[in-house]
């Protein structure tokens, strides 16, 4: 088996990290803190001029102490799930 990390903190889509963290017991009031947390956050683009505001669906936060733990906890659903 071969995994590509390169930009993996940046391949997890929200929805997807919710259901991973649920199937593993993590209970419903921390994973709705999380999900708050994500729920409106949005990015722009800084070229010559600046962008227009887009929501951001996927990815976890670079920088965040979760974020490491969030990325492995996806990970590890998806290795329990090999065969």
């Amino acid at each position: 088996m071969f995994i590509n990390f390169c930009k993996a903190f940046d391949s997890l889509y929200h929805d997807k990290i919710w259901e991973f963290l649920a199937s593993q017991g993590i209970e419903t009031q921390i994973i709705d803190i999380l999900a708050n947390s994500y729920k409106n956050c949005t990015a722009q683009i800084k070229l010559d001029l600046v962008g227009r505001h887009f929501k951001i669906k996927r990815r976890v936060r670079q920088g965040d102490p979760l974020s490491p733990n969030i990325f492995n906890a996806v990970l590890e659903d998806i290795f329990r799930k090999l065969d």
